[in-house]
């Protein structure tokens, strides 16, 4: 089930899961929390490093939900 886009729609739906932007509040930050995930992953060997490119531009797909 998809996060709410804002704490408007999150209240309309009476979802109580903190929406997209209370969570992350920009998309940079998503993206930077992504990619920090993401290379934590790498040192512990669950993903390979060049797989963080294709995942970066995974990432840039929900641009729009910001």
């Amino acid at each position: 089930i998809p996060f709410a886009r804002t704490k408007e729609s999150r209240l309309e739906a009476k979802d109580p899961r903190p929406s997209v932007k209370e969570r992350y509040g920009s998309y940079d930050e998503y993206e930077r929390r992504y990619m920090e995930a993401a290379e934590r992953l790498v040192g512990r060997r669950y993903l390979l490093e060049e797989d963080l490119p294709r995942l970066k531009a995974l990432c840039e797909r929900f641009k729009a939900a910001f």
